[in-house]
């Protein structure tokens, strides 16, 4: 049930406030770490289908994504170009109890992900502010980086790539690339948020076992890439 305290930020961002935890309400965070978090409800969905002891967080923002990968077990790297994020994101593991199990980094993740391996990387690159909503279609040159040249630096580099995608993405941009991948959906207090895409063979072998356990939340929707 959504939590009905007064958001901080003013009336306008109300809707996103009522959606966090009493727990991530008292995470250290600003306005973009507000509308872009990575909400714990929706990463539990998200990590179930991520295999691995290893993870990076290609982009830390508040922590959201890297605290999630680490309460589902994972040695992470979590990555931001601002230390003032990092920073929060630190002291919001701390608040979680996981800052024993992430690794911050601050820099540029084009430069940094290159001299990385893991066997899973977790892409979540900014979506350009809540007006991404407003356009037709979202392009994966509409990430900041460019998607393409994230995915492409990513793919070779962790047994899985996971990239969060919003609902009006364009999904034929993604059937180019080798091997195979699969959508979820996933959904907070019944309304869809957003699609996960998972880039990785092992997704194929353990789906159908795992889509029993995420039928009430994250629903799988995708095909191989490559069509038919």
């Amino acid at each position: 049930m959504a939590n009905e305290s007064v958001c901080p930020f003013g009336p306008q961002l109300q809707h996103y406030w009522s959606r966090l935890s009493p727990l991530e309400q008292r995470m250290q965070i600003d306005v973009e770490g507000l509308y872009s978090l990575a909400q714990q409800s929706i990463m539990d969905q998200i990590t179930t289908l991520i295999p691995g002891e290893t993870a990076i967080d290609a982009f830390c923002g508040v922590g959201g994504s890297a605290i999630g990968l680490a309460r589902a077990g994972k040695q992470v790297i979590s990555i931001d170009s601002d230390a003032k994020r990092i920073a929060m994101a630190r002291h919001n593991a701390a608040l979680f109890e996981v800052e024993d199990r992430i690794e911050f980094r601050v820099g540029d993740t084009l430069k940094i992900l290159p001299t990385l391996r893991a066997d899973a990387i977790f892409l979540d690159p900014p979506w350009g502010g809540p007006d991404y909503s407003k356009q037709a279609k979202f392009h994966l040159k509409d990430f900041s980086p460019d998607g393409t040249t994230l995915l492409e630096l990513s793919l070779d580099r962790a047994t899985q790539v996971i990239i969060r995608i919003p609902r009006n993405f364009e999904m034929s941009e993604l059937s180019p690339y080798d091997g195979t991948f699969n959508l979820t959906e996933n959904y907070l207090n019944q309304k869809l948020m957003h699609y996960t895409a998972y880039f990785s063979n092992w997704f194929h072998a353990t789906q159908t076992n795992q889509s029993n356990r995420l039928k009430n939340n994250a629903r799988i929707t995708g095909k191989p890439s490559r069509p038919e």
